[in-house]
Order: C-alpha cells, then sequence, then structure tokens
C-alpha cells in the first residue's frame, strides 16, 4: 500500500496548526513545508514508520518522499540527533549527495528539518519534524532557529 501525502488544508489538521506552519514558512524565507510524524515501530505498517500529516504543496511531499526513500536527509539527523537538520545543493562537503541531487531535479536548492518535541519526565522524545524547503539557497536566520 502506498502512502498518499496530503496537499493544502487536511480537515484533521486545524487552521491554528496550518497558521503555524504557514508562519514557520515565512519567518524562515522558505517556499514551503512538510509536517511528518514519526510513528516508529508503533505506526501501522502503511505508513512504514511515518505519516505525511501537512504538505503546503506538491514539492514539499516530494522533498519529504526523498528522504523516507533514500534513508538520509535532514530529516531523519533532526529525529536521530534531537538538532535542526540542513541540507543545500551547493554543499561541497554535503553528507548527502544523493539526496542533494535528487533536491536539484525538482528545483530545491535548501532543506530544513527541524524536530517536533514532546516532553517527558526527564526526557525529550522527537515526534517527527517540520521539513521546509526553498529554491534558493537560503540561510536561516538566527531568530528562527531558536
Amino acid at each position: 500500500m502506498t502512502e498518499t501525502p496530503l496537499h493544502g488544508p487536511d480537515p484533521a489538521l486545524d487552521s491554528t496548526a496550518q497558521q503555524w506552519v504557514q508562519a514557520c514558512v515565512r519567518w524562515c524565507g522558505m517556499d514551503g513545508a512538510t509536517v511528518v510524524v514519526g510513528l516508529g515501530a508503533a505506526g501501522p505498517p502503511s505508513t512504514h514508520g511515518r505519516a505525511v500529516v501537512y504538505s503546503t504543496d506538491p514539492v514539499a511531499s516530494a522533498v519529504a518522499d526523498l528522504q523516507f526513500v533514500l534513508g538520509c536527509g535532514p530529516h531523519r539527523h533532526a529525529m536521530t540527533e534531537n538538532t535542526i537538520g540542513f541540507a543545500k545543493v551547493s554543499d561541497t562537503h554535503d553528507r548527502w549527495p544523493l539526496l542533494t541531487a535528487e533536491l536539484s531535479t525538482i528545483g530545491v536548492r535548501s532543506v530544513c528539518s527541524a524536530p517536533l518535541m514532546a516532553h517527558d519526565v526527564g526526557a525529550q522524545l522527537p515526534l517527527g519534524t517540520l521539513q521546509l524547503h526553498s529554491a534558493q539557497e537560503v540561510q536561516i536566520p538566527d531568530r528562527a532557529l531558536h
């Protein structure tokens, strides 16, 4: 069974959450975003361990799909390291050359994934990521990183 990503407003995602995602896109100077929940082993088999909750556009969904299919990129970094992950197509020290090559074919030059954290007693557990993308090389402002 294949996953069908959601584009645009999802009735299950209230307007406040949609506005938050759009504000993050604008605040960071990006073009679009996807919210991905990493379900891990707790998720149904059809999700393959993740669920795309919301995408602003088809390119945002494609960025999330590429990272999932290739098994690498800022999303995985954010989920495993609990920190923001970046990928830029022009980065000569790129850790994910296959991903950045594929991103360039769909017109994406920058990707940023921030972990969405749940706070538990004494531990921080990532629930998923907010993945932002841009057709331009973007340096996210420090104010947006905090």
